[in-house]
């Protein structure tokens, strides 16, 4: 293990440089100014390798300008033309509501001027929905255009079929609503239901729920990201382990192609189901893909299929979190383990039970703790950058209860897909750790959270750029990298 030049980095992961190009070239050229830092590309990758970032680089600029237009500062008020991307039925201030993410195809003024296009919002609708997934719709709404996007479409006017699309909104929301019921009779307590749902399929994400994980810093548990992608691939792989190769990279492809269709295609889902198939093509292949370029695949792809994702809150935790992970893990990991001296087996045998107990648990500890650390380091100055606050617990419950709640995970697939009495077997296993996790959570203290004033944006990304870099020239060669990277 030595580490690596930035040159050489580069040209051993050079799809995760490609990709981390084609992230900050969207995301800084929003309005298509160019790019001077793009010149560096050549003697970092040299010229084929650069040569291909550039026609990304422009595939992608080219789709930006043509699909993305965000409206001017103020409030508008149109006719949205507009696709149901997806929907779910939610509580919101003691009444069901649909909360609808809709992808803005064109929104136009009384007068017919295109205002806005290709963005993605988030919406909620009354009960009964007055739209369905597979068809565009124009709606009266008006468009809000600040720090953030906001539409308010006027449900009480008539709303306008305008086509059909291909879409697996309606057959998704049918799926998980018989998941619905499934749970309901194999988990007795809506609390521990609850969980489990949102854990596993991002089911039931009542307020209740979603408030007590973010006061602790466990929102990302309810987004479905490579923790599940990771747990789905090691309980095919386990499953099928007596089948050969083909056979098994057949069965896990068809399997993750249809967890991947139930749970959307969200950025973090899109990159995990991108890390998911380069593990089992290198399996096939008898090759070991890295984390990096796995990281940086899932880059390509998302920015490639729909670019405006660059500029989304959980586009940026999902790989600023992966990158600082894979980066930074090692090191921490490294300079953990430098600070104790090591202790032979017949040292430790001197010891009493109790500090034998303890520099067991100590060891077993620092592995997880360099995973948690730099990951919660990133996210918490993401969250004081934008929203101004991050929870104080979130270290500390980060470190245990992930890992308490990813035992259920398996138990919750298997008695979904099990005969009677094994799922109501594995549904009893399941609730042992969704109950410990649960009562860690409702008596967690009130610490309360750490509020600064807004920081400057160049501030903010000078410091992520900074972080990574300094990522890359700590960074040591990976041995089990294809694991970080779901």
């Amino acid at each position: 293990m030595r580490s690596l030049g930035g040159v050489e980095f580069c040209q051993r992961h050079p799809l995760f440089f490609i990709g981390a190009a084609l992230w900050i070239g969207i995301f800084l050229s929003s309005n298509l100014t160019p790019l001077p830092f793009l010149l560096f590309l050549i003697p970092f990758l040299g010229f084929p390798r650069a040569l291909l970032a550039y026609l990304l680089i422009a595939a992608s600029f080219c789709c930006f300008s043509l699909r993305i237009s965000s409206p001017p500062s103020g409030l508008h008020s149109g006719f949205v033309e507009c696709e149901v991307i997806d929907r779910c039925l939610e509580q919101k201030g003691g009444r069901s509501m649909w909360k609808l993410t809709l992808f803005i195809h064109s929104f136009r003024d009384h007068e017919g001027n295109c205002i806005a296009r290709g963005m993605r919002v988030t919406v909620l609708a009354p009960t009964p929905c007055p739209v369905q997934g597979g068809w565009v719709y124009k709606i009266p709404a008006r468009i809000y255009s600040g720090e953030r996007i906001s539409l308010f479409p006027n449900w009480s006017e008539p709303i306008k079929k305008v086509r059909s699309t291909f879409s697996f909104v309606e057959w998704r929301l049918g799926v998980k609503r018989e998941v619905e019921r499934k749970l309901a009779s194999l988990f007795k307590e809506s609390d521990v239901r609850f969980l489990a749902g949102a854990m596993t399929l991002g089911l039931y994400k009542t307020p209740l729920l979603r408030d007590s994980l973010h006061r602790l810093g466990l929102g990302h548990l309810l987004a479905i990201s490579g923790f599940h992608f990771g747990c789905m691939v090691a309980l095919l792989l386990f499953f099928t382990r007596r089948f050969s190769v083909k056979m098994q990279f057949v069965l896990s492809l068809l399997c993750i192609i249809f967890y991947f269709l139930l749970v959307g295609s969200s950025a973090s889902i899109l990159r995990s189901f991108c890390a998911s198939l380069l593990l089992l093509v290198s399996r096939v292949i008898y090759r070991r893909p890295t984390g990096l370029n796995s990281l940086g695949l899932g880059l390509i792809v998302v920015l490639l299929y729909d670019p405006a994702m660059a500029l989304q809150t959980g586009f940026h935790l999902s790989f600023l979190a992966t990158t600082v992970l894979l980066l930074y893990s090692p090191a921490v990991q490294r300079g953990l383990r430098a600070l104790f001296a090591r202790r032979s087996l017949e040292e430790v045998s001197s010891f009493s039970w109790i500090d034998q107990l303890f520099t067991g648990l100590f060891n077993r500890l620092i592995p997880i703790f360099s995973i948690v650390l730099p990951v919660w380091v990133v996210v918490a100055l993401y969250q004081l950058a934008f929203f101004q606050e991050c929870s104080l617990l979130g270290l500390l419950y980060n470190l245990f209860l992930p890992l308490i709640l990813s035992l259920a995970i398996p138990f919750v697939v298997l008695s979904l897909f099990s005969i009677p009495f094994l799922s109501k077997l594995c549904a009893f296993i399941a609730s042992i750790p969704l109950k410990a996790g649960l009562y860690l959570i409702n008596g967690a203290p009130e610490v309360g959270t750490v509020e600064i004033a807004p920081l400057p944006l160049p501030f903010v990304y000078l410091s992520f750029i900074l972080i990574i870099v300094g990522g890359i020239f700590l960074y040591q060669e990976e041995r089990d990298g294809w694991k970080a990277c779901l």
